[in-house]
């Protein structure tokens, strides 16, 4: 079955104010979808409860759209993924939202759903696990999920928070990680800068934002993509 993707791929939530440069793309995803309710997913998160009261204070200064927790839906997780018509999954610690959906059962269902163009809004953690593997994200593996292996909705690797290292930088670079990667990997891996986001619909992807999107090949050639770019070939 041809995948029917309607995402929103975003680097991180703003600093130092939530949503400061995703809000206006989040509400026109929103309104162009007609979307009056959100699913919102914390799993990346370690104090659920504080994260969901600052999240929400943001989320309503620019929307009417509303926001539920899966958390209140304990033992229905999978029922209540069944019925959304869009996700918000936040970000934290990659490692352990994707180690709480595959200890939930939850993996194979939101995959299935997202692939048939049911709304998905990811940040930081939430964007990671769009790849076929995290194995990419700049996380602790504090968390051992059974595999690596995530949602597989697109068929290039993030590196989200991405940014250059000046001339001074001492250490390995986020450059010199991907570099690595590709030691093992194929798979192309976009660095997407804070500021930046990717938004898909079906065959098309976009960069938007006030950053960048850089572009890693395996054979150590780099591309740049900024605002209003098309990057659909990645897909």
């Amino acid at each position: 079955m041809k995948k029917k993707l309607n995402m929103l791929i975003m680097s991180n939530g703003g600093k130092p104010e939530l949503f400061e440069y995703s809000s206006e793309y989040i509400k026109e995803f929103l309104d162009e979808n007609c979307i009056d309710e959100v699913l919102y997913i914390p799993y990346a998160q370690f104090d659920y409860d504080k994260n969901f009261e600052k999240v929400i204070n943001y989320w309503n200064k620019f929307t009417d759209v509303k926001l539920v927790s899966i958390l209140d839906f304990d033992g229905f997780e999978k029922d209540v993924i069944e019925k959304a018509k869009c996700f918000l999954v936040w970000g934290g610690n990659t490692f352990k939202l994707l180690n709480e959906l595959y200890k939930k059962d939850l993996v194979d269902i939101l995959k299935r759903r997202v692939e048939r163009g049911i709304c998905y809004m990811g940040v930081s953690a939430g964007s990671n696990i769009v790849c076929p593997t995290i194995q990419t994200s700049n996380d602790m593996a504090l968390f051992h999920p059974k595999s690596y292996d995530s949602l597989n909705l697109v068929p290039f690797n993030l590196n989200v928070h991405y940014f250059e290292a000046g001339e001074d930088f001492i250490g390995e670079t986020k450059d010199d990680r991907i570099g690595r990667f590709h030691l093992i990997e194929n798979r192309h891996v976009l660095g997407l800068c804070e500021r930046c986001l990717l938004k898909i619909k079906g065959d098309n992807m976009r960069v938007f934002g006030k950053s960048f999107c850089k572009v890693f090949y395996k054979n150590g050639e780099v591309e740049y993509f900024k605002n209003d770019e098309d990057v659909s070939k990645f897909l």
